[in-house]
């Protein structure tokens, strides 16, 4: 009996442990995502968007541009969603 408790609350600790580094060692790499980019959705934003998106002073690739516009569009979609906590 001794031998379960003991193996349950190691197992339980090493469980919390494990969660409390995992938090403190967020990185970028932990909120990449892969996404895959249909040939539709590119044709769009090379018509409409890019071409409003010109910049004298820097040139920027178009891969550059698109993930400066797939950001604002996400984050334009989140601000929309309520808070889970506040």
């Amino acid at each position: 009996m001794i031998f379960w408790v003991v193996n349950y609350y190691l197992a339980t600790v090493a469980g919390m442990n494990y969660k409390v580094w995992d938090v403190g060692t967020v990185t970028v790499g932990d909120f990449t995502v892969y996404w895959n980019i249909k040939s539709k959705s590119w044709r769009h934003y090379r018509e409409k968007v890019s071409k409003d998106s010109t910049d004298d002073k820097q040139v920027r690739t178009n891969m550059n541009l698109f993930s400066d516009y797939i950001k604002k569009e996400i984050e334009k979609r989140m601000n929309n969603v309520p808070y889970v906590v506040k």
